[in-house]
């Protein structure tokens, strides 16, 4: 979680990119839908809503009842492969890949039990599969794509589900070296025609996606510029706008027809020296991209409670960054819904979930509107250790941000928090430990999909 720092050189080039003007962005934007309007919590929605908590060491699959985390069913044998995440949609299906290389579609029926309805397995041509990279689905909710992560190697894939026969085509792609080594595979889908969008080796490339389902191999059809160090794709829910972020700042293209226009970067900050955000988040309002960071400040990884931390949120349409300062200590991954954003920190002051104002229209909007403490952890990372054993924490929240969800790892345990009060609801333990904090995500049925990537 810590780094060295930066140098002189690569500080001025962030502070460069943050003067890039807005006009180059601007020109990335093409319909923004607008804000999305917070709904408000109803009976009907609360039986409709789920939390799946996912513990890939045990090969477990929990689910619970949102409203009072009940739970409704578990699936064993299925070790979902927590880097890549899950993609959910408005029927109840969780599309995921599975740490052996296998696509599952797990349905949530009404009453909450998981059913896995179907199943396809990567190709890997002999290869040992060494687990997804990422993935995403298509702006029409019908294909699925996951890429490939073998180690230190340029050959990569991105294998293509289509979600409702579940046929399943593969795209080899060919990696460029980038100084000593190869940088993860990314994989969006946008334009029209429909095309796959690939980043890495610094640049996002096109290939049509109707020649991949023809059972062709085609040639990458436009690239375009992208930074060093690529990790986190984020896409506009019509897919006309693709970003990345690099490890100075956020790049963006647009996609309007089949070929990439109009690159871009905008830096993480003008001012602080920060590190890059790994696991972006795409807003429902459709012009915005948040995450957690921290700053590099030159500590060693012992002295993890030190660490400056922040929510970074790049305005697309306006070629802005801004941040909002987190507690000290050990951020995780952002959940992100139409109300609030939520991220919890390891500290040893106390672990806590802090609550963002994610809505546009809200006078507090990207402010700090509430904290949440949360029982420690029973083996969280100690002060003045290197915490790379330590447990840790995951977060989700309801798409409607009225309750956010916490796990402690090792422990099983779930915490619920209800956002309103600001203050913990309900806690219950699942069969299995939850081991490195497990993965959890919400389903809630009939819920429009706003990030295409999977989380």
């Amino acid at each position: 979680m810590t780094s060295t720092s930066a140098s002189p050189s690569t500080v001025r080039r962030r502070h460069a990119l943050a003067a890039i003007s807005s006009a180059v962005v601007l020109g990335l934007t093409f319909g923004s839908s607008g804000p999305a309007g917070a709904t408000t919590a109803s009976a009907a929605a609360d039986r409709n809503t789920f939390v799946v908590a996912a513990d890939a060491a045990a090969g477990a699959v929990h689910v619970l009842r949102a409203s009072d985390l009940r739970r409704t069913g578990s699936l064993a044998g299925l070790d979902v492969d927590v880097h890549a995440g899950t993609v959910v949609l408005p029927d109840g299906r969780v599309i995921l890949a599975d740490e052996h290389g296998t696509v599952h579609a797990v349905r949530i029926e009404r009453a909450g039990r998981p059913v896995i309805e179907r199943s396809a397995a990567i190709p890997t041509g002999g290869r040992d599969w060494a687990g997804a990279a990422w993935a995403a689905i298509d702006p029409s909710l019908r294909h699925y794509g996951v890429s490939s992560a073998y180690e230190d190697s340029p050959d990569q894939s991105v294998t293509v589900v289509d979600l409702q026969t579940f046929a399943v085509r593969q795209l080899p792609v060919t990696v460029d070296k980038v100084g000593d080594g190869y940088t993860e595979l990314q994989v969006t889908f946008g334009g029209r025609p429909a095309q796959i969008v690939t980043a890495a080796g610094g640049k996002f490339r096109t290939y049509p996606l109707a020649d991949v389902l023809a059972g062709r191999v085609p040639a990458a059809t436009s690239s375009a510029p992208l930074g060093a160090d690529n990790h986190g794709p984020a896409v506009s829910r019509r897919g006309d706008r693709h970003f990345s972020t690099t490890a100075d700042g956020i790049d963006g293209v647009a996609l309007p027809g089949a070929k990439l226009v109009g690159h871009a970067s905008v830096a993480y900050s003008a001012t602080r020296n920060v590190v890059q955000v790994w696991r972006p988040r795409w807003s429902s309002d459709d012009r915005t991209v948040w995450g957690s960071m921290n700053e590099d400040t030159g500590l060693a990884p012992a002295q993890w409670a030190e660490q400056r931390n922040h929510v970074h949120v790049l305005d697309t349409s306006a070629a802005r960054s801004s941040l909002t300062k987190l507690p000290d200590g050990l951020p995780g991954r952002l959940a992100l819904s139409t109300r609030y954003a939520a991220v919890t920190t390891l500290s040893p002051q106390g672990d806590v979930t802090t609550l963002i104002d994610a809505d546009p229209r809200s006078a507090t909007y990207r402010r700090v509107v509430g904290t949440v403490a949360l029982a420690p952890l029973a083996r969280g990372p100690v002060a003045d250790r290197v915490p790379d054993d330590a447990e840790t924490r995951f977060t989700a929240i309801t798409p409607d941000g009225a309750r956010a969800f916490v796990t402690s790892g090792g422990e099983g345990r779930i915490t619920a928090v209800d956002t309103r009060t600001r203050a913990v609801s309900r806690t219950v333990t699942v069969p299995t430990p939850l081991t490195g904090g497990g993965y959890l995500t919400v389903v809630r049925l009939g819920a429009p999909v706003t990030d295409l990537v999977a989380r």
